[in-house]
């Protein structure tokens, strides 16, 4: 924000000013992307302006090759999506849209090493995909205390109990 305060070019600037729908490669839904900024630049020579559409992120959560962990990894899949879409919105209105990391940001960025052994996005999706599928996302029995009594209502059970009795379905609160 400083940046465009103090930059002689910027005639104006929003944070956060749109919201870009996307289908989300993780959880393959329809999400919501908000870019970080919108500004407008004075060209240089008085030739008019041109607007960028710009998203700050750390070169870690940017580029899979500096992807630290799995996390990264996938959040890059994710980004990916998001920018795809940023892209297409700003191509239709003739904006610019530009990813700034801390290479481009800060002296001395570009100089982060890239990871010995490259953390594969898709390997870590096969293995988020094989530990929970989809089929066995069914509700888990209740867990019940030892000593009490049960009620049931409907298809959840209430425990009743000298401890603690049930305020509401689901939810406890101590004596």
């Amino acid at each position: 924000m400083r940046y465009c305060d103090l930059h002689p070019d910027v005639l104006r600037w929003s944070y956060e000013p749109v919201e870009i729908p996307y289908r989300d490669p993780l959880s393959d839904r329809q999400k919501l992307y908000i870019p970080d900024f919108l500004v407008t630049f004075a060209k240089s020579g008085g030739g008019g302006t041109s607007t960028k559409l710009i998203e700050i992120k750390p070169i870690k959560e940017a580029l899979k090759e500096k992807a630290q962990t799995g996390k990264d990894a996938l959040l890059t899949l994710r980004n990916n999506a998001k920018w795809k879409a940023a892209m297409s919105w700003a191509m239709r209105r003739g904006i610019d849209f530009v990813c700034w990391t801390e290479a481009q940001m800060f002296a001395g960025g570009d100089n982060i090493p890239d990871r010995k052994h490259p953390i594969r996005p898709e390997r870590v999706m096969a293995q988020i995909k094989k530990a929970n599928p989809k089929a066995s996302r069914a509700k888990a029995p209740t867990k019940r205390a030892a000593s009490g009594d049960s009620r049931t209502r409907g298809n959840r059970t209430a425990k009743v109990s000298t401890v603690r009795r049930t305020a509401r379905v689901g939810r406890t609160r101590k004596r």
